[in-house]
């Protein structure tokens, strides 16, 4: 009998856990949509680099450009563009993928990460305007600032 009183008391139920508010799913669902767009970016300049030796691609792309300069000699910097792109893109890749999880969870850093990328949204009219109105009003409710412990 002592035991059955003991696991009664030592039964702690698990914590309530808040919903998530619409407005940050719908930040979150924006920033992989964006990590998406950079990882596409990625793939392309993979697909350029390793197979446009292949198919020609490279060597006609470089053709073209020293047409239009010919006194440069652009097969070093064609690569070197490539791999800016491709670590670039990366490293957007995973800022996003990082504050889009770090919104559903209701970390404090990804509200101020999501509240920066809306302010500079607003200059991208008219969908980032109308996007980054609507996230920043919402981001300053009590409800949501709530949800980040803010």
């Amino acid at each position: 009998m002592e035991t059955n009183k003991e696991n009664q008391e030592s039964f702690q139920p698990a914590p309530i856990q808040k919903p998530i508010p619409g407005i940050v799913i719908f930040a979150a669902i924006l920033n992989f949509f964006s990590a998406a767009f950079f990882m596409l970016i990625i793939f392309l300049c993979a697909i350029v680099f390793i197979f446009g030796q292949a198919f020609h691609w490279y060597q006609f792309l470089l053709d073209k450009i020293t047409m239009q300069y010919p006194a440069f000699n652009f097969q070093f910097g064609l690569s070197a563009v490539l791999l800016f792109f491709t670590l670039t893109s990366l490293a957007f890749l995973l800022f996003f993928i990082v504050t889009g999880v770090g919104l559903l969870r209701g970390s404090k850093f990804a509200w101020y990460f999501e509240v920066v990328l809306s302010i500079l949204g607003l200059l991208s009219f008219p969908i980032g305007t109308i996007s980054g109105l609507l996230i920043l009003i919402y981001f300053f409710r009590p409800t949501v600032r709530g949800f980040f412990r803010i």
